[in-house]
């Protein structure tokens, strides 16, 4: 289980991710594959391993009526 870390939190409400997202990260296990969520004009998806620990991609999205709904190479690969 991944254990928050200010950082973490503070990066992903600044990214406009909800406060139960951080939680959800917490309690992901390897067991569960990988998760997601999508904040403001940015999606998460993670993984979490006891090995590995909690790895996550974020994918930078703007807005449809800019790009037509095409989603931007990832923006950060963070490892913790």
């Amino acid at each position: 289980m991944a254990k928050a870390q200010p950082g973490l939190s503070n990066l992903l409400n600044e990214l406009g991710f909800s406060s139960p997202v951080l939680d959800r990260m917490g309690h992901t296990r390897a067991l569960d594959g990988t998760r997601g969520a999508q904040g403001h004009n940015c999606n998460v998806t993670w993984t979490d391993h006891p090995d590995d620990g909690l790895q996550m991609v974020f994918d930078a999205v703007q807005p449809a009526d800019l790009v037509h709904d095409r989603a931007i190479s990832p923006c950060a690969i963070v490892r913790s």
